[in-house]
């Protein structure tokens, strides 16, 4: 789905007679704040533990040693609970086609921006950086290929 497509955005560009464009919607509601705020979503930082690689924000010590006692040392299932990011945990949104499609749509936008963060960061690592639908809606998730 492009933005341009999804009912809200495609009403206020209509409201200006069609000439704006998404950008031009979002330019007027986002502070630097916001900004800023987003662009730690779509490019974070990821750190490498104890042979994991995990998306910084996920990592808690005792956490990790929970998963890793519970998961028998089970490196790539560790990073598959941790690596998560519930997209209905950042965005409230209806259950509707339109906001589900749209709802994918960001989770894909983050999985792609995940998985060039991650080549960038670890050029010597292949990852599997995969979208999923649960019953919540999309999931984010991410781990390394082992061979």
């Amino acid at each position: 789905m492009k933005a341009n497509e999804y009912s809200e955005v495609a009403s206020w560009i209509e409201g200006f007679g069609g000439t704006l464009d998404s950008f031009d919607f979002i330019s007027g509601r986002f502070s630097l704040a916001d900004w800023i705020s987003i662009s730690e979503i779509f490019r974070p930082s990821f750190i490498e533990v104890d042979g994991c690689i995990l998306w910084d924000r996920s990592f808690e010590r005792q956490n990790f040693d929970t998963w890793m006692t519970e998961l028998s040392g089970d490196r790539t299932r560790v990073e598959t609970v941790l690596n998560r990011l519930r997209i209905w945990q950042l965005i409230e949104y209806s259950e509707s086609a339109e906001d589900t499609a749209a709802a994918s749509t960001v989770a894909e936008s983050v999985a792609q921006c995940w998985k060039l963060r991650l080549s960038e960061q670890f050029p010597d690592v292949s990852f599997n950086v995969a979208t999923l639908e649960s019953e919540d809606g999309p999931v984010v998730e991410f781990n390394v290929i082992r061979h």
